[in-house]
């Protein structure tokens, strides 16, 4: 633009066209200008495809926020696209920089109705796509209309293939997180297992209710947290439960044997002992000496 008085890169032939109704500078177009318009427009067209898959297609809750940026945008662009290729109503006139100030009006408004430039928008979404907890949306037929890369991690599902379909669809291979979603009064949790080649997989899913600003139901979302660490450290401490009561009851057997053993080996050594004294008067020395060796291993098994 700056060396246009010499080169006419951008705009050349200037002069003033007084056909009309009032005065409006006319200019011929350079080389450059149409390299210039052609990035310009194709920067634009990729913002308008963001913000209309933004508020057709992803169906995310900041649809409101991109609708905003979407008309003001496409409202800017339609008029300079109308005057750019002489196709509007005013030809002579470009209308572009003044319908700047209802387009800003419009952003101003959005800022303060719907939090347009917060950062939350960012942060969720950087969030929900990088946290290890698999998160899938539902809407209120049970079909999946979001779900995140940890989820498909899981279980396997590849969110291009999913979207639209049943949730009990998506989820067949997992009979417990099928059932759970089959159901559309169903609020809470479960668990449930996936084999793999190295080890098997536990987790643990929740189904919550999703509700809009007025408090209609809107679908559900399902978390499925990765409890396998848990569960290993829950077997070895029931493992190390089951060898404490092992240890308790022989303890016990034992203490019991003792008692019971003890009292009946004591019983024995006493009337062994009442026989031979008896066997003894009467002068019968046979029997004596087989009651004595009986004496002898039953007191030796009593100290044992």
């Amino acid at each position: 633009v700056w060396t246009d008085g010499r080169y006419g890169l951008v705009r050349y032939g200037f002069s003033l066209d007084y056909n009309g109704p009032f005065p409006v500078i006319n200019k011929k177009y350079g080389p450059v200008f149409f390299l210039h318009c052609a990035h310009g427009y194709i920067l634009n067209l990729c913002s308008l495809v963001l913000l209309f898959k933004a508020v057709f297609i992803k169906h995310t809750i900041y649809r409101k926020q991109a609708a905003v940026l979407l008309f003001s945008l496409g409202f800017v662009m339609l008029t300079n696209l109308l005057y750019t290729t002489g196709l509007g109503p005013i030809r002579r006139f470009d209308l572009t920089p003044a319908v700047f100030g209802p387009a800003g009006t419009i952003v101003a408004w959005g800022i303060f109705r719907f939090r347009l430039f917060d950062l939350v928008p960012a942060a969720r979404h950087y969030i929900i796509e990088n946290i290890s907890t698999g998160v899938m949306v539902l809407d209120q037929q049970n079909r999946v209309v979001d779900l995140n890369p940890a989820f498909s991690r899981i279980t396997g599902a590849i969110a291009s293939r999913v979207l639209a379909k049943t949730a009990a669809e998506v989820c067949a291979g997992i009979p417990p997180l099928a059932k759970a979603c089959r159901d559309k009064g169903f609020t809470g949790g479960g668990e449930f297992s996936i084999k793999t080649v190295d080890a098997e997989k536990f987790y643990e899913f929740f189904v919550s209710p999703l509700t809009d600003r007025k408090g209609v139901f809107a679908g559900r979302v399902v978390v499925v947290h990765d409890i396998t660490e848990r569960k290993h450290i829950q077997q070895e401490l029931l493992k190390q439960q089951c060898e404490l009561a092992a240890m308790k009851e022989r303890e016990r057997l034992a203490r019991d044997l003792h008692d019971n053993l003890g009292q009946v080996l004591g019983f024995i050594n006493l009337q062994a002992q009442g026989i031979e004294r008896e066997l003894a008067g009467a002068g019968i020395e046979t029997a004596q000496r087989r009651l004595e060796r009986l004496i002898d291993v039953t007191q030796a098994a009593h100290r044992e």
